[in-house]
C-alpha cells in the first residue's frame, strides 16, 4: 500500500487469500507448527495524519494446530483484531534495551520508504494471535504417561494407574 494514497479519511481494504496464497507467504518460515485450513478474510482500514499511519482491522480464518496434550491435529478458529500505529523508520525513538513492552509498543510499528507491506503486517499478526500450547479441547485428557495411548480414545492399561502404582507390582 503506498503511503500516499491513504488519505485522512482513510482507505478500506477488503482480501480473500486463498490456501496456497498463505502457505507462499510463510513458506520461508521453517517448522511453523499450523497450515491453514481455510481461506483467509481481511479487513483493513488505513488513515493518515501527516507521516503517521493508523490501520484498523481483522483477520478471520482457520487454522490446522496439533493438539499439545494429545498429539492429535484439529481446526482452530482465528479470529484477530488488528491495531496498529506506523511511523516512518527515520523518526525512530530512543529505547532503553531494557524496557519493559507495553501493549501500546505492540501496536506500533515503522514502515521504511512510501510503501507499507501488508503482508509482513498479516504474518506478524497470524503469529501473535496463536495460543502458546493450544488444546484440541478444554476437555482433552492427553497421553498417559507410561504407555502413551490417547486418553480421549482408549483406556489405559499399563501399571501407572491410579491405585496401581510401579511400586505397587510385583515381579512374578
Amino acid at each position: 500500500m503506498k503511503i500516499r494514497e491513504i488519505t485522512e479519511q482513510g482507505i478500506d481494504l477488503e482480501l480473500t487469500r486463498e490456501k496456497n496464497w498463505l502457505d507462499e507467504l510463510f513458506r520461508e518460515e521453517k517448522d511453523v507448527g499450523f497450515s491453514f485450513a481455510s481461506p483467509t478474510v481481511i479487513s483493513l482500514s488505513f488513515s493518515r495524519t501527516g507521516r503517521k499511519v493508523f490501520i484498523h482491522g481483522k483477520i478471520d480464518t482457520s487454522l490446522q494446530l496439533k493438539c499439545t496434550r494429545c498429539g492429535e491435529e484439529f481446526v482452530y478458529p482465528l479470529s484477530e483484531t488488528i491495531t496498529y500505529t506506523l511511523t516512518p523508520s527515520g523518526e525512530r525513538t530512543k529505547h532503553h534495551s531494557e524496557t519493559e513492552l507495553t501493549s501500546e509498543d505492540l501496536e506500533f510499528s515503522f514502515y521504511n520508504g512510501e510503501e507499507i507491506d501488508i503482508n509482513q503486517i498479516i504474518k506478524e499478526q497470524i503469529f501473535l494471535s496463536l495460543p502458546p500450547y493450544p488444546p484440541c479441547s478444554n476437555s482433552c485428557k492427553g497421553l498417559c504417561p507410561g504407555c502413551g495411548v490417547n486418553l480421549n480414545v482408549d483406556s489405559c492399561q499399563c501399571a501407572r494407574r491410579i491405585g496401581n502404582s510401579p511400586s505397587s507390582v510385583t515381579a512374578k
